[in-house]
């Protein structure tokens, strides 16, 4: 996660190389992740806070 919206209700969202791998191969139109991206930030107004599970290593 990069940072919250000024209401705190949406967070801006870096996708790590892996993930940024998997949605580019996806069939997903909303999305149009470039060939030479190594990650991928989610655009637009993020993704609601209630979504995303936090894993800590």
């Amino acid at each position: 996660m990069q940072e919250r919206n000024r209401t705190g209700s949406r967070v801006e969202f870096l996708l790590d190389e892996e993930s940024t791998r998997t949605l580019r191969n996806t069939r997903d139109a909303r999305y149009r992740v470039p060939d030479n991206a190594r990650r991928y930030r989610i655009p637009g107004n993020g993704i609601p806070v209630s979504c995303p599970d936090l894993i800590e290593d």
